[in-house]
């Protein structure tokens, strides 16, 4: 959906984390560059995805080993 710089997302606004990583060899490359890029540039990316059968509204931050999905919105 976006990007945010990291500085702009306050911590009020942050759910739970859980970690993303890839499966199988395929998934590496996709998963190295979707982890490296914001980290590089100081943002996480502003995504919609399914959790439960319901459509919800999460943040992703690359870190050193993992992707971070869980900073889920608060609404």
């Amino acid at each position: 959906m976006g990007f945010l710089p990291t500085a702009d997302v306050g911590p009020v606004k942050i759910g739970p984390g859980y970690y993303l990583q890839p499966q199988g060899a395929v998934a590496a490359k996709p998963y190295a560059l979707s982890r490296q890029a914001p980290q590089r540039a100081a943002k996480v990316a502003v995504a919609r995805y399914a959790w439960h059968g319901r459509e919800r509204l999460g943040l992703l931050r690359g870190l050193a080993t993992a992707i971070d999905d869980g900073q889920r919105l608060r609404q």
